[in-house]
């Protein structure tokens, strides 16, 4: 039995180890051409504004080339993410998750300097086995999430509400936006999906929901979109993270 297990252990390992090369290798190649966009469509631009040539509508169309082509590169950088998400090793020690969602917040804040950010959430004093890194990295993703979907007009608050259930730790992440349809409480987990897309924004490329769930699965545990808010249309829903207290890593 000890045999079978070590053969499949090293099968496993040597699957990831491929999958990573082979992400490293494509993303290398798809960020050349895509770098040289960028810095020539620059370099273009720089040299016909300074002979003030450019119409209105050419700079634009510049500005259009120049979005587009960092769109790709950002997301190109978000599926190499996804990958090592997958295939490195996971450090698994007794973690603190209020300590965790403190460096969230300020990370939140300072990253978001022009939108006030407020992040509330019930105590809980007993540790999670996880790996600090990653699982701060899903904490991350979840939470910008629900501050992407607040209003510009007010502050985003987001409140998170922690309690213990058959030996797993459940974090219901609620916010004061208009939350899920739950419709797409499953197709929000698809890499690259977004409900309201907006071609301006170059930095969110609808992964954080993906490599969130696939860290969760990592840790033996699962995010899903249940969480429900009082007094809110009972066809909306929030994420739900739910972890094992004591986690052994896949």
């Amino acid at each position: 039995m000890s045999s079978n297990n070590d053969s499949t252990g090293a099968e496993i390992q040597r699957l990831r180890k491929e999958i990573e090369d082979f992400t490293h290798i494509v993303s290398h190649d798809l960020n050349a051409p895509i770098r040289h966009v960028l810095q020539f469509s620059l370099l273009l631009e720089q040299r016909l504004s300074s002979r003030e040539i450019l119409t209105q509508e050419e700079q634009q169309f510049l500005e259009i080339i120049s979005g587009a082509a960092t769109r790709a590169r950002n997301m190109i950088d978000a599926l190499l993410g996804l990958s090592r998400s997958t295939s490195s090793d996971l450090n698994i020690e007794p973690l603190a998750l209020n300590e965790l969602l403190e460096r969230v917040r300020s990370a939140l804040n300072s990253e978001h300097p022009e939108k006030e950010i407020f992040i509330d959430y019930s105590d809980f004093s007993q540790t999670v086995d996880a790996d600090r890194a990653s699982l701060e990295i899903a904490l991350k993703a979840i939470i910008d999430n629900c501050v992407c979907f607040c209003s510009d007009d007010s502050p985003a608050k987001i409140s998170i509400n922690i309690a213990e259930h058959n030996g797993h730790v459940q974090l219901d992440i609620l916010d004061n936006g208009p939350g899920i349809p739950k419709k797409l409480a499953e197709r929000v987990f698809q890499c690259f999906y977004q409900i309201d897309p907006d071609p301006e924004d170059a930095d969110h490329v609808g992964i954080g929901l993906t490599l969130a769930r696939r860290i969760a699965h990592r840790h033996n545990g699962n995010l899903t979109m249940e969480a429900k808010k009082e007094g809110a249309d009972t066809d909306q829903v929030w994420p739900r993270l739910s972890l094992p207290l004591k986690a052994k890593a896949i």
